[in-house]
């Protein structure tokens, strides 16, 4: 059978290309579903953009978002406080608007923004989308909202002196810590397995029983926090406290 007449018989079982609607209406319906599935800070600033009156068209190979009917005041804070700080993504999800519908994401999936929320984390941020994405994956998703919430409040994963993965507190503040470390402790079992099965580079799942790749050896400690701490709060915090504060990543001029 020829290459032609084989893609004839096919042709009727492909489906023809989604064609997406250019009018300013649908341009929102799909950036805001972008932006839900990548950043919910962003998501809320474009919203707010959209309801003082920014208007959304179509562009050369991307959405263009301007001030519109928006008051000049009220768009110039927004721009500068909510939008700027994202220019990076929002120039990606402007793209995507043009020739991506959201709801055509796979549901079976973590979108981005459940991957790791902090993108701008930079350092670890390829760490946490293993370890949120993994934890997403169990039946029982408590360890992973936890995880997603310490994560969103500033929490880095940082090897320990034994090159063991361990959560630390990054930027938060110590009261913001504690509070985000005794949310994790009901789900410390489960999140050590994860960091070990990540250690390990094991495929198998972290609710194996003991002796199986992804589960603690007999006998074997398994920490979710651990590190160095100043003494005067050793005191008050159980065991493995991670003492790391670091400023947020900068992010590249211009959008």
């Amino acid at each position: 059978m020829s290459e032609r007449s084989l893609a004839e018989l096919m042709a009727p079982l492909t489906p023809p290309a989604k064609i997406l609607s250019l009018d300013s209406a649908a341009l929102w319906a799909r950036l805001l579903g972008h932006a839900k599935r990548w950043d919910m800070i962003l998501y809320h600033a474009l919203a707010a953009a959209r309801a003082i009156g920014a208007d959304l068209a179509p562009g050369q190979g991307k959405a263009s978002l301007t001030a519109g009917r928006a008051p000049a005041a009220e768009w110039a804070e927004l721009r500068a406080q909510s939008l700027e700080p994202h220019r990076t993504l929002l120039v990606d999800l402007l793209r995507r608007t043009m020739i991506e519908d959201p709801t055509d994401a796979p549901v079976d999936q973590p979108t981005p923004y459940e991957q790791d929320p902090r993108r701008d984390l930079a350092e670890d941020h390829a760490t946490w989308v293993t370890l949120l994405t993994s934890a997403w994956r169990l039946e029982n998703q408590g360890a992973f909202w936890t995880l997603h919430i310490a994560r969103i409040c500033g929490a880095k994963l940082r090897p320990d002196q034994q090159g063991r993965l361990q959560v630390v507190m990054g930027q938060m503040s110590w009261q913001a810590w504690n509070e985000v470390r005794d949310d994790l402790a009901p789900h410390r079992e489960m999140i050590a397995r994860l960091l070990l099965q990540m250690e390990r580079g094991a495929g198998a799942s972290p609710g194996q029983a003991a002796g199986t790749p992804g589960a603690p050896a007999a006998g074997e400690q398994l920490t979710l926090l651990d590190g160095p701490r100043p003494a005067a709060i050793q005191e008050n915090q159980t065991e493995g406290l991670g003492e790391e504060v670091a400023p947020p990543a900068d992010r590249p001029a211009g959008w």
